[in-house]
């Protein structure tokens, strides 16, 4: 071939392949809440109470030396009664804490995709059209 011929058939063909490139993004997976909120539940608690109660005692005098001692003037005696009552106070305190931290861990996955790849096929015809070898790459 002479060179002017080969200028004039100066066309290329450029060959490309892609490449895979994995790259990572921060996703949202979801929320853990913590929601503190106050419940009752019903106690009892025994407790042993104290009553104080005044009893009349009534006793016949039978020796004559007290027959001579009588008070005529009118005459009150009391005794107090008492009696205890239970008293509820409650108290709090704190018993436990929760908070939330975050725990990372990492784990290798496998990302599978194809990628493509141009490439050439080169055949030489004869003057007749028909191939002379057999193709190559």
């Amino acid at each position: 071939m002479s060179p002017k011929l080969a200028e004039a058939h100066d066309e290329v063909l450029r060959l490309a392949e892609e490449q895979l490139q994995v790259g990572k993004r921060m996703v949202e997976t979801g929320m853990t809440r913590v929601r503190r909120f106050v419940t009752e539940k019903e106690v009892s608690a025994d407790v042993t109470l104290h009553e104080e109660h005044a009893e009349v005692l009534r006793r016949a005098i039978t020796d004559p030396k007290y027959i001579g001692d009588i008070d005529w003037a009118d005459s009150t005696i009391e005794i107090r009664e008492t009696a205890e009552q239970a008293l509820v106070s409650k108290t709090a305190r704190v018993v436990e804490e929760v908070g939330l931290k975050k725990i990372g861990s990492d784990h290798v996955e496998t990302v599978h995709d194809k990628i493509r790849r141009q490439q050439v096929e080169i055949e030489r015809i004869g003057p007749d059209g028909r191939p002379l070898t057999a193709p190559r790459a």
